[in-house]
């Protein structure tokens, strides 16, 4: 038969094997959630405002306050920038004979990938 003595021994185990639990569940956790992704990646496709046609060669840019970045379009205007840190950037498309443009406030979100269009008017008439 137990004892109140032998009860409170066994309480204290129980409760000790239940905070050792608690505390590798929650490092499981820790680790689990440090592998998730931390990066976001921005993509789109650069175009003339007026015809839809690709913008090849054009150069964008991403600036925020966690990155800076820039690239080329391809030969179809298409353009991606992996693995930015998630935050709110302002994305630039320059492209000979074309007026600038700016995409502001484009968020970027960890494990999700953001398209995007660009257009830009053509300085010199129609292209």
């Amino acid at each position: 038969m137990y004892t109140l003595r032998s009860t409170r021994k066994l309480i204290r185990v129980a409760s000790s094997i239940v905070a050792i639990s608690a505390m590798f569940l929650s490092g499981l956790l820790t680790i689990s959630y440090a592998q998730a992704g931390t990066t976001g990646t921005l993509s789109g496709v650069a175009v003339d405002a007026a015809t839809h046609a690709p913008l090849v060669g054009a150069q964008v840019t991403v600036s925020g306050p966690s990155a800076l970045e820039s690239t080329t379009t391809d030969k179809n205007g298409h353009f991606t920038f992996a693995s930015l840190p998630p935050d709110t950037y302002t994305v630039r498309l320059a492209a000979t004979g074309y007026s600038q443009s700016d995409l502001h406030d484009v968020d970027v979100v960890a494990d999700n990938q953001i398209d995007v269009t660009l257009s830009a008017s053509s300085t010199t008439g129609s292209q």
